[in-house]
This record gives structure tokens, C-alpha cells and sequence, in this order.
């Protein structure tokens, strides 16, 4: 599973390299004691025979206990990371479901709902669609889109502050780093201004001149959020944006893949 934060801890294997390093050195220089020519050579030898071959033993042990430690303290803060920012998943992928669900509601005579498309596609088919109704339906359903938008808003943003209310723990816990907080405060400062402008019921030009800004702003948000960058790929039906598992995947191997190729023309271009 992706997760911007993914396995915070480290065992530090040069340490471990350099000690089994020096022993096998040393070991090697007990080999090397003339012990035939002196008892007390030999019996020097020995003994630093000996200490190497504990010392390497010792030093093998610790890091595997080291290892299994690690893994045990990656295995919990991945759990506390998913049990952290899982809703907040969900949150964004139900508001950008949404205008699937909105499309197909809205202009149930174009069959939408036997449709695939991705997020966005379905918000510019939803303003297509919006744009080509006669006046009086565009105020039903510009009533209609604040009313729903307004909702799936309020739960995204009550989902950062929830998360942003346990900033120090999750700092503690491995779960917060500067990147996931301005991944936040990214989506915070989003919907934030999302959530004023739906309260003040704009008309409709207004509306979606800021749904534009929006959806152009999420498309990079989402991007930049390693563990939901797949929503801008996946292409679904309205009602099953999680659903069909193929879907999902082929999405996430899509943006992995986009993410790639962009690391690649982004090293070339330095």
C-alpha cells in the first residue's frame, strides 16, 4: 500500500557492516600470530580468536534483533498512520465521486449512469450539461450542487481539523512530517475557501469560475498525496468509484507509472 510516510524507522546496516568488518579483521590478524615459536603468542592468539568469533556472533544477533525491532515499530506506525488519515481518504474520494453521482442524478436522460470516466472528466460533463439546460433548470440545479457540494465539504474539513487537532501525537508517533503538513494544509486551505464560497450561493458563473479553480487545484493536491495519487486516474461509475478492484488497481499502476516517467524528465531537466 502506498503512504507518503512509509516505514519511518531505519536499521542502520553500515554499523553493523563496519563491527563485522573489524572482527573478521582481527580474526584474520590471530591467524596471521607466529604461535609456533611462542606459548604466549599462542595463547594470544587464541584468545583474540576467541573474542572475534563472539564479538561476531554478538554483533550478527543484535542486528537481527535490531531488524525484527524495526520492523515491529514500521508494522505500528503504519497503523497508526492508516487509522489516522483513512478518513480523510475517504472524505476526498467522496467528494470527487461526487459528481459522478451528481451527473447522473442531474441528467438521468443520458444514460450516465452506465458510464466510466475519471473525476474531473465527470465534473466537466456535469458543467457541460449544466451549461446546455434552460435557465429555469440551471437554478434548480445550481441549488441542487451547492446543497451536496456544501455536505461532502463540511466532512472533508472536519476530517482535517480532527487531524490537525492531534498534530503533536501523530509528530511523536512518526505519523506527521513537513511534507504530510503541507499536503494538509493544502487540502485544508482548499475546501476551507471551497466551504465560504458555496455558503455565499453565488450565481452561476461565479460558481463554476471557482469550481474551475478548484478542480484544477485538487487534480495537483491529489497528485502530490502519494497514498490517493491513483483518484486522478481510476475511472469509474457513478456509485462504485471503490468498487471494482481492477479499476483501482489499473489506476494505481497508471499513476505510478506517470510518477516515473515525471522523476525521469524532471532529473533530465537538471
Amino acid at each position: 500500500m502506498n503512504r507518503t510516510i512509509k516505514n519511518p524507522y531505519k536499521v542502520d546496516h553500515k554499523i553493523y557492516v563496519r563491527l563485522i568488518t573489524i572482527f573478521l579483521c582481527t580474526l584474520y590478524l590471530s591467524f596471521s600470530i607466529p604461535t609456533k615459536t611462542s606459548n604466549y603468542l599462542y595463547v594470544c592468539s587464541d584468545i583474540i580468536k576467541n573474542l572475534s568469533y563472539g564479538c561476531i556472533g554478538s554483533t550478527v544477533v543484535a542486528w537481527l534483533i535490531d531488524c525484527a525491532n524495526i520492523k515491529n515499530s514500521n508494522a505500528k506506525a503504519d497503523r497508526i498512520y492508516d487509522a489516522v488519515y483513512n478518513d480523510l481518504k475517504f472524505r476526498i474520494a467522496s467528494f470527487i465521486g461526487l459528481w459522478a453521482q451528481l451527473c447522473t442524478v442531474a441528467f438521468r436522460d443520458e444514460n450516465y449512469d452506465k458510464q466510466k470516466d475519471t473525476w474531473d472528466n465527470w465534473y466537466k460533463t456535469t458543467k457541460l450539461n449544466y451549461y446546455k439546460s434552460n435557465p429555469e433548470r440551471q437554478e434548480e440545479l445550481l441549488s441542487f450542487f451547492i446543497r451536496e457540494l456544501s455536505y461532502y465539504t463540511e466532512a472533508v474539513n472536519k476530517s482535517i481539523e480532527h487531524i490537525q487537532s492531534q498534530r503533536y501525537m501523530l509528530t511523536l508517533n512518526d505519523a506527521m512530517n513537513e511534507k504530510m503538513e503541507q499536503i494538509l494544509e493544502d487540502f485544508r486551505f482548499e475546501f476551507h475557501a471551497l466551504e465560504l464560497d458555496l455558503s455565499q450561493k453565488d450565481p452561476s458563473k461565479r460558481f463554476w469560475d471557482h469550481m474551475d479553480a478548484i478542480t484544477k487545484d485538487l487534480l495537483n493536491y491529489i497528485n502530490n498525496w502519494t497514498d490517493i495519487r491513483y483518484y486522478n486516474s481510476v475511472k469509474f461509475m457513478p456509485y462504485e468509484f471503490f468498487t471494482n478492484l481492477d479499476d483501482v488497481r489499473d489506476a494505481i499502476l497508471l499513476s505510478e507509472y506517470m510518477q516515473i516517467v515525471k522523476q525521469k524528465v524532471d532529473r533530465n531537466k537538471k
